[in-house]
């Protein structure tokens, strides 16, 4: 349903405020505000409802509320006192009496299509488009990400594959995206990394209206995923590793995984050779030399992406690595791994299984990569579908993964340092915060975007040459009455927090310092390291090392 007044449309099913055509920009908490609002036109709806309604999972007072009502009212250019669109009853609530029409919309592909539909629709995330389908209409929502250039449109060619997402759909809303650069989705200059990555997939859940979802992660598709379900734990119902890994080639760290003669194999392969179809008969090892199963996984390749992005993609993979991201996460996991993988040693499945608390581990008899051939695709579409029906609430996000950036910021005394952080903080989308130590500090989902942050600060202040350290890790999170009526004051602490406090010992004037864990996470964003001569922190058992950031 569209509902329009003067020159807005609010658009419930694409989640959009418009006004004369063109899109507004509302943070979701106050678009579903407002929608709510003016879904229950017909009568005041009283603060505790919406309270209820729209802040269920978290310990927030009427300051909140009254923080959302002043930007929904200032988003729809509600500043007629006399006939305010959006009217307070005091000591009560709220009721929308603007005059209203309302439009049903057209029909949907991704909303009415039937079973056995795979028309694809368009997600926008920033200026990119993200091609999505949506197949089934079950009761909760369970989105595959798919590994290495693989497509929509090549699983759906493939009998196997169609088979397997058909079985799969009978008891969800099965949701299907191609990364960027990759099969529909707009091709782009540069591959992302796993941040922008993560922030694609958001965009698709929020074009489809998904809240929560169960995240399958598919070999490549495995690193994003468990670091989608750790920083954003309230819109990840579930997390299903199939063929998965923390980190790809082996080092001094972790004896099993790619060797470089492995990586320079393939590089050579998709320099020379990309087409032909070998990467991906290599994931199906038992039906490798069936002649359908090659001509299809040549059609694969050269459907999913050119060889450059498929050589830009293969370089990123090699430098991802979440295993510290592993022991934090706290979302009901379910690991699959064939005992014999071809492509992804079995022993990386083990080390999930293991790292991540609770995490439920099957280890299937066979040697094929991609779980859609006999015979682990019976065996995993029962687990998913045992792991689906259990249906868990989304949890509270009251500890999430986030990135902390700290500095030493200065005595303020002309108001500079002030403008410069809260205007930097607010540009790349993070929000100001209470450090356990007192200091103020700043927190992102994105750590790309953290690190630019820093560096721009750094930039505004050159003069004062300040510190700024950042950390990503699991942060305890509570918001804290203001006093002043205005919104709610974040404050943060944990281990991770207490990390980035003693890497500010080690940080000189006018350095950007981030952790290894950081570094780590950021591969493909356009951002350069390199070592630093000191390690966080003395006293500690095993100290990081650190790194100092620069714009590549």
């Amino acid at each position: 349903m569209r509902y329009r007044f003067g020159n807005f449309e609010l658009d419930a099913a694409q989640r959009e405020l418009r006004r004369s055509g063109e899109s507004v920009g509302v943070q979701p908490l106050v678009l579903e505000l407002l929608l709510y609002l003016v879904c229950h036109r017909n009568r005041v709806v009283t603060k505790q409802e919406l309270l209820d309604a729209l802040w269920a999972d978290s310990n927030v007072t009427e300051a909140s509320l009254a923080r959302a009502i002043s930007l929904a009212r200032r988003a729809i250019g509600d500043d007629d006192r006399r006939a305010p669109l959006i009217r307070t009853h005091p000591r009560v609530g709220y009721r929308f009496t603007g005059e209203l029409r309302e439009q049903a919309d057209p029909p949907h592909p991704a909303a009415v299509r039937d079973d056995t539909s795979t028309v694809s629709s368009y997600a926008k995330a920033g200026p990119t488009h993200i091609a999505y389908q949506v197949v089934g209409r079950g009761p909760v929502d369970v989105v595959m990400v798919q590994g290495w250039t693989l497509s929509m449109q090549s699983l759906w060619d493939e009998p196997c594959a169609s088979r397997f997402l058909r079985t799969l759909a009978e008891s969800c809303r099965l949701i299907l995206f191609d990364k960027r650069g990759t099969g529909l989705s707009d091709r782009v200059k540069d591959l992302p990394g796993l941040a922008q990555r993560m922030e694609d997939l958001s965009a698709v859940l929020d074009a489809v209206g998904s809240k929560s979802a169960f995240v399958v992660g598919v070999s490549e598709g495995a690193p994003m995923s468990i670091l989608y379900a750790a920083s954003h734990p309230e819109r990840v119902r579930g997390l299903a590793l199939l063929g998965g890994f923390a980190r790809m080639k082996r080092d001094a760290t972790q004896p099993f995984g790619w060797t470089d003669s492995d990586a320079k194999r393939l590089e050579e392969y998709i320099r020379g050779r990309w087409g032909e179809g070998a990467s991906l008969a290599a994931a199906v090892a038992s039906h490798a030399e069936e002649p359908s199963v090659r001509e299809w996984a040549a059609r694969a390749e050269q459907i999913g992406g050119s060889p450059g992005a498929a050589l830009e993609l293969w370089r990123m993979n090699q430098d991802i690595d979440v295993r510290d991201v592993l022991p934090v996460l706290d979302t009901p996991t379910l690991v699959v791994h064939a005992k014999d993988d071809p492509v992804i040693d079995v022993q990386h499945g083990r080390q999930l299984g293991e790292d991540i608390a609770g995490a439920e581990y099957c280890e299937l008899e066979g040697r094929n990569h991609v779980p859609f051939y006999p015979p682990l695709c019976d065996p995993i579409l029962s687990a998913l579908g045992r792991w689906v029906s259990e249906a868990r609430p989304p949890r509270n996000a009251e500890r999430v993964l986030a990135t902390c950036l700290l500095g030493d910021w200065p005595a303020d005394t002309d108001g500079d340092v002030d403008r410069a952080l809260h205007q930097r903080v607010a540009a790349h989308r993070g929000r100001l915060a209470k450090h356990a130590s007192g200091s103020w500090c700043a927190v992102f989902d994105g750590p790309a975007l953290a690190i630019r942050c820093a560096l721009a600060i750094q930039h505004a202040l050159v003069e004062r040459r300040v510190r700024c350290v950042l950390h990503c890790s699991e942060l305890e999170c509570s918001t804290r009455p203001s006093g002043d009526g205005t919104e709610p004051t974040l404050y943060i602490d944990g281990p991770g927090a207490r990390f980035a406090e003693r890497m500010l010992a080690s940080a000189a004037p006018g350095e950007v310092v981030v952790s290894r864990t950081l570094r780590e996470l950021v591969t493909g964003s356009g951002l350069a390291f390199e070592p630093h001569p000191r390690s966080a922190a003395d006293g500690e058992a095993e100290p990081q090392p650190l790194f100092r950031a620069r714009l590549a």
